[in-house]
């Protein structure tokens, strides 16, 4: 048995055996007599070996490991691979002469190194591992980079024939805008020009909690306390209790033209801004010109999402949040997916769907939560569900939007920041961290 921790004094210690190689230097090469084994005393070299007329690393040799194994033990006396030294380095040697002139029988040779070959053999075996990882790794990375660069390609296409149809829409929108204000009278042309400003201020769950109290307190019938609450942000009060409800419905209806305008310039102009963002990635491009304000972001999400939201309670526990540098177009693209992925993923029977988002504020770093209450996402899925044209379904429910979530990944990195999914039987959680400054 060896006693390792003397076998570098005992056997490799004579200075009249030390070899010093410069970097850059061929130690040895595929077919070179070699009648010595060598141990590393400082520095590092480089194993390659040959297949089909090209050479390939195949493991590193640094301080306390041998070399010349194969010619050395195997008989052969002929260098199976390609040395090179990684930076200078220091070497000893032994061969058989030396071993019987030091320490005896040239029989006990074997014997004596045995024990310290197998070690060298497994560390051998642990970096070759680490170098294959390595470069699996690296594989890994360019298949993802071609796969992006050929998606970024096709995305590129795609964009520039939305571009066109996103323009006709916003145009559209707001020539829709001025037609219906020169077709109504004065007071409703007032009421569209406001409600296509604001949008729409009360979620429906203040509409309906208002109305309940107009109800309540003035002993009025439910479907006019729900016309009036829908119209208390724009009218006063006192004037819509006088309103006759056939006056209601045609205020309504102003109001819902109004708020549909906004919503369609605000899904034009996000669309436009998907569109370029689409375009910037392909070229290694990314605008972040404006201070953003976080919340008010999600706000706009949330609007544009409103169609699929009805029947989702929205909890908000958000923090006040100082701007940030960056594209607001990008954070609402980034909020419309994950909340949207979260919607689409509610199983139809499932009743009291919730999403809950929360914002903080700790030193430069802001966190932003959202969840909600569907169903668990399998464990395989979790690990490619940032994926590009990631999508599936498990038990009829779906999980992943293609590029969605891909994309939203991707923009976080550039701000710096990072996304994490956590997800179990009560709940799903995509969780963003994103610096006030990259």
């Amino acid at each position: 048995m060896v006693d390792f921790k003397n076998f570098e004094g005992r056997y490799f210690s004579n200075s009249d055996r030390y070899i010093t190689i410069k970097k850059g230097e061929i130690f040895i090469a595929i077919g070179d007599f070699n009648n010595r084994l060598f141990y590393v005393k400082s520095g590092k070299f480089s194993v390659y070996d040959k297949f089909n007329d090209r050479e390939y690393k195949i493991n590193d040799i640094v301080h306390g490991m041998l070399m010349g194994l194969y010619s050395f033990f195997s008989g052969d006396n002929r260098s199976a691979v390609k040395i090179i030294c990684d930076e200078d380095s220091t070497i000893s040697w032994i061969d058989e002469k030396v071993f019987e002139k030091e320490f005896g029988d040239t029989d006990n040779l074997y014997k004596v190194f045995m024990s310290y070959v197998v070690k060298d053999l497994y560390k051998r075996q642990k970096r070759n591992v680490k170098i294959r990882a390595k470069n699996d790794d690296t594989k890994e990375k360019l298949y993802r980079s071609e796969k992006m660069a050929s998606l970024g390609q096709m995305a590129a296409g795609l964009a520039h024939e939305l571009n066109n149809s996103i323009a006709v829409l916003k145009q559209g929108s707001l020539w829709l805008k001025e037609r219906l204000s020169t077709m109504i009278s004065n007071d409703n042309n007032m009421l569209i020009e406001e409600a296509s400003k604001t949008g729409r201020i009360k979620r429906g769950s203040e509409v309906r909690k208002e109305a309940r109290g107009l109800e309540k307190k003035y002993k009025i019938s439910k479907h006019r306390s729900q016309l009036i609450a829908e119209l208390t942000d724009f009218i006063d009060l006192k004037k819509l209790l006088s309103y006759s409800e056939e006056d209601l419905k045609k205020l309504n209806n102003q109001r819902e033209l109004g708020t549909t305008i906004k919503d369609m310039l605000l899904s034009a102009r996000q669309a436009s801004h998907v569109v370029n963002s689409i375009n910037q990635m392909a070229r290694g491009e990314r605008s972040k010109n404006q201070k953003v304000d976080i919340n008010s972001s999600i706000d706009t999400s949330l609007v544009l999402l409103k169609s699929i939201l009805k029947d989702v309670e929205i909890v908000n526990n958000r923090d006040n949040i100082k701007p940030i540098d960056g594209n607001s177009g990008d954070m609402v693209q980034i909020f419309t997916n994950i909340i949207k992925n979260g919607v689409e993923a509610f199983p139809d029977t499932q009743e009291n769907k919730r999403v809950s988002i929360t914002t903080k504020l700790e030193g430069e770093i802001i966190f932003i939560s959202i969840s909600n209450n569907g169903p668990e996402i399998p464990e395989d899925i979790k690990n490619t569900i940032f994926q590009p044209n990631f999508t599936t379904k498990v038990d009829g429910m779906s999980f992943g939007l293609g590029l969605g979530l891909s994309i939203v990944s991707q923009v976080i990195e550039t701000y710096g920041g990072e996304i994490t999914l956590t997800s179990n039987k009560e709940e799903t959680t995509f969780n963003i961290k994103l610096p006030i400054k990259e």
